[in-house]
Order: C-alpha cells, then structure tokens, then sequence
C-alpha cells in the first residue's frame, strides 16, 4: 500500500486508532460491510486497494471494511481458506466478499462491480469465517479471527494485543463518531504523537 497514515495512535489493548482527520458518520446505522482480503506486494491488489480502502469512502459514509492482509501477516491466511469453505470464494487475492452469493476475487472483478454492488445493496452485515454475518451494531470487534484492520473512511482501527481484548463500544464509538476527541475526554488513555507510519506495519 503506497500510502500513509496518521499522526495520532491511542493504544487501547486489542486495537490501535489510526486517525487522519474526521469523516461524517451515518445518519443511519444501516452499515454496509465487507471482508476484504489483500497482500502488500500483490500486483493485483495493489490495484485495488486504492478504490477499496481510500476512495469508496469518499462517496459512501456507510461503508465498512474489514481488511486482512495474508502475506505479512500469516496468521490471516487460514482465515482466507476458512472464508473459501463457508462462502465458495476461493483462495485468490484480492478478494472481496459481501454474502454467500455476493463475492468478486481478481482486480477486474472488483474494480468492475464493487461500487454497483455497494449501490444496490446500500447496506449489508458483515460477513464472518464460519458462513454467518452480524450487523455491525451486532459485531464484537474484540474477538474478530487473526489480525484485522476495519476501516470506516479515514479511520481505521488495528488490532495490537490480544484476541478479546478492548472495550467493543468504545471501539465502536470511536470508529463511527465523527467527534471522537468528545469520546477520548470521558475516559482514560495514554497520548504518544509519532511520526506518520505505514499501515502495513502493523
């Protein structure tokens, strides 16, 4: 991913927020989310990581994407075989998956139906390893499989420590409100500026 983030990180156990400036959230809670498998240092993906993690939030403040990167970070690629065996997916990358019947695997695929698929559903749960989906007013962030990076508009949060660690609400929170300083002032957190760093590092 040739780009970077943020300036700010707030370590909260099980995830970091990477914050680059504040987006408007939803009006409703209907969220559109979906899995996105990728590789830093996919060709493939490389073109498609630009639509899927940066400009389909410019237009579409509902949207969600729960990202897993496989090729540095291993413990993500029995997630994508899980995915295959529950979804029919298959292995390839990049890959995106909406629903058991909604999944385009390959840079043409996606960069040829992503942002119509997103029009027409409008909103959709996420969908989870073993074939279910939840809403994301459903989803337990802090117990999401391997090391996931959900990003909604320019903000994404990184898991940093262990599975079931964090406080799923105010993840929450801080991932959808637009005025997340207001959220951070109600409870304890330790502020360390740092110099802006790829997101792949983590």
């Amino acid at each position: 991913m040739g780009w970077k983030m943020s300036k700010v990180i707030l370590s909260l156990g099980l995830l970091g927020l990477f914050i680059t400036s504040p987006v408007l959230s939803a009006e409703s809670e209907d969220y559109c989310c979906v899995v996105y498998f990728t590789g830093v240092g996919c060709p493939h993906c490389a073109n498609t990581d630009l639509l899927v993690l940066e400009e389909l939030f410019k237009k579409r403040d509902n949207f969600i994407v729960i990202e897993y990167e496989i090729y540095h970070q291993r413990e993500n690629g029995s997630l994508l075989m899980e995915y295959n065996n529950n979804y029919a997916s298959g292995l390839g990358i990049p890959l995106i998956i909406f629903n058991k019947d909604k999944h385009f695997k390959g840079d043409k695929l996606i960069l040829g139906n992503i942002s119509e698929t997103i029009d027409r559903l409008n909103s959709n749960p996420c969908p989870l390893k073993d074939g279910s989906s939840a809403t994301f007013d459903e989803l337990h962030l802090t117990t999401l499989p391997g090391k996931p990076k959900i990003w909604k508009g320019e903000k994404i949060l990184v898991r940093i420590g262990s599975e079931g660690d964090g406080d799923n609400a105010l993840l929450k929170d801080l991932l959808t409100t637009e005025d997340f300083l207001s959220i951070l002032q109600k409870i304890k957190f330790r502020f360390r500026p740092i110099e802006p760093l790829p997101v792949m590092l983590f």
